[in-house]
């Protein structure tokens, strides 16, 4: 619902999202107990629009815990499939009374918005929107999420990237490729297997969502897209009228007789569609979930067809599944720890949160690792020790501490091997190189940054001088990491004391571009703020100009001080 009164934008604006929304509410979509708002941030901001899904107000109001921890469950869910290109994204928690409201790209429509406007589908369509439901729905499914359970027009919501790319589509590929579909609303996932809960939207229900106990299996997601695959070829569901008009004349019972018996009530005969095409959707309706393709087997078989149909279009789809997938597989260990740290805001996921992650660190460290999967193991000891120092109870601060020791120990026992590009490797896909190799220098500066964040947490656990005193029994490189951070504490409001420490650094790595390149940086913030008559100007000049003339001798293929002596040089 479009809101366009002003004073109900501020209204709903200050009721959701508090005094410190930057935007107004202007648009609202509604389901049964959540509520989508649609948030215009102005003109001037990109993007101008974000979403946010939370619980309706009066909801809100009567803080029903049953609702709210049946949301929070949903978030846990969805933030872990986050991080795939037909799943819409959860981006970032807001608490508002002590009720999460996710925050969400925003997309125009849905597929419900998409077929009114359109009225039928063509074939070639219909069938690429089909295979992006069955890539989210795949990925969901290697990821924890066994069905959807609700899937429905409008948890379909489709994005247009045409404008995003110069020339997109390419000529001779079907226009339709250019919308992408996002899947959302996990808010039934799983309810079956986790809670004996088999229901959805009515429409959308295979047989097993009524009577369970009947089959073998439960596979109601295919079920569901044969479904909305009739609805877009034909505009209407296959109950033979639209869904709008029929969805509250009939009672459960109606509609688990229809679902029981799908296959009767329709007839794909005088479609100009593939006869493949009619004999897949067939088996999807089939009341035996048996005898339904798999999500794979679908997405094969589907992509067959397209093939036989168009095959340039299919080339193009395929393309970009494989894109996504390089995407997705490329960023997997940052969006698991995204998702941690979203979900560590809410403040009852806490110790399901420190169980987890227990478990989670405890395979990882019995496990045979790769240099990205010890600096993962890093990644989530930084997140256990936050977590822990937060919830402040019995023996934290001590199972913190063993997480600062953990991470330190990992980390050296990689210190001579340890690569950046072995850490985060280059993204490459069809041969084109999207990230490029970085310099050698970033291998120390890597160590370094890990060293820190287990001097951190030691910090807050052991205290300073132990840490200090720790760190003074390891090697000159673990040594001069652990000074390194130190000296980074100090280099926004004292530099010379940042530089001094760095000085004891040089002694033990003479031939270290990075240092010598800190010491520049951190001598030209102390010169920025000298008085031109000061004595000192000249001799920290002097000082600077050899810093970065010896970082560039050591490393003469490393930018960053080239890029820096530029200029410093301009602003002399």
């Amino acid at each position: 619902m479009k809101i366009i009164d002003p004073k109900e934008q501020a209204k709903l604006t200050l009721q959701y999202l508090g005094f410190d929304s930057e935007g107004y509410v202007v648009e609202t979509r509604e389901g049964k107990k959540g509520i989508v708002l649609i948030v215009d941030n102005g003109p001037s901001v990109s993007p101008r629009y974000t979403a946010y899904k939370t619980l309706k107000i009066d909801l809100i109001k009567k803080l029903d815990e049953k609702r709210v921890n049946a949301f929070i469950k949903e978030i846990e869910k969805w933030f872990k499939i986050s991080g795939y290109k037909y799943i819409l994204p959860a981006r970032h928690i807001v608490q508002q009374r002590k009720i999460p409201l996710i925050r969400m790209p925003y997309c125009e429509m849905d597929l419900r918005t998409y077929m009114e406007r359109k009225g039928k589908l063509d074939q070639t369509e219909v069938i690429i929107f089909s295979l992006q439901i069955l890539k989210g729905l795949i990925f969901a499914n290697k990821h924890g999420i066994d069905s959807h359970q609700d899937l429905k027009p409008e948890n379909i919501l489709i994005e247009n990237i045409k404008d995003q790319f110069l020339g997109f589509p390419p000529e001779g590929i079907h226009d339709s490729i250019c919308y992408i579909v996002r899947i959302t609303d996990f808010g039934m996932a799983n309810a079956w297997t986790e809670v004996g809960m088999p229901q959805g939207s009515f429409p959308y229900m295979a047989p097993e969502q009524y009577i369970p106990d009947k089959y073998d299996n439960f596979k109601p997601d295919i079920f569901a897209l044969g479904v909305m695959m009739i609805e877009m070829l034909t505009g209407y569901h296959p109950c033979g009228k639209k869904t709008k008009d029929v969805l509250n004349e009939w009672k459960s019972k109606e509609w688990e007789s229809w679902a029981t018996n799908a296959i009767k009530y329709f007839s794909l005969g005088e479609l100009r569609i593939s006869e493949k095409l009619k004999k897949i959707i067939i088996r999807m309706l089939s009341p035996n979930p048996s005898m339904r393709p798999s999500e794979e087997n679908a997405l094969t078989e589907l992509l067959q067809i397209l093939t036989d149909i168009d095959d340039r279009t299919a080339k193009q789809l395929t393309k970009m599944f494989d894109y996504f997938d390089v995407i997705a597989d490329h960023d997997r260990y940052e969006n698991r720890i995204h998702a941690v740290e979203q979900l560590s805001e809410i403040l009852t996921q806490i110790n399901a949160l420190i169980v987890e992650l227990n478990k989670e660190i405890a395979e990882l460290k019995k496990k045979n690792k790769n240099q990205r999967e010890i600096v993962y193991l890093c990644e989530l000891c930084v997140l256990q020790a936050k977590i822990l120092l937060q919830r402040h109870m019995a023996n934290d601060r001590r199972r913190a501490e063993y997480c600062g020791y953990l991470l330190i120990g990992e980390i050296i026992k990689i210190r001579k091997n340890l690569s950046y590009i072995e850490v985060y490797p280059n993204f490459t896909f069809a041969d084109f190189k999207l990230i490029k190799t970085p310099y050698p220098e970033r291998d120390f500066e890597l160590y370094a940054q890990i060293i820190g964040w287990g001097v951190d947490i030691l910090h807050k656990t052991i205290g300073v001088k132990k840490t200090k005193i720790y760190f003074e029994k390891k090697d000159r490189i673990t040594q001069s990491a652990y000074c390194i951070h130190i000296a980074r504490k100090y280099s926004y409001t004292d530099p010379l004391r940042a530089v001094k420490i760095l000085n004891s650094i040089i002694k033990n790595n003479p031939r270290g571009a990075f240092i010598y390149y800190l010491k520049a940086r951190w001598l030209f913030q102390h010169y920025f703020f000298l008085d031109e008559n000061d004595k000192d100007r000249d001799k920290i000049s002097e000082t600077i100009s050899n810093c970065l003339d010896t970082a560039i001798e050591i490393d003469s293929e490393w930018l960053p001080p080239k890029i820096l002596k530029r200029d410093i040089d301009a602003f002399r």
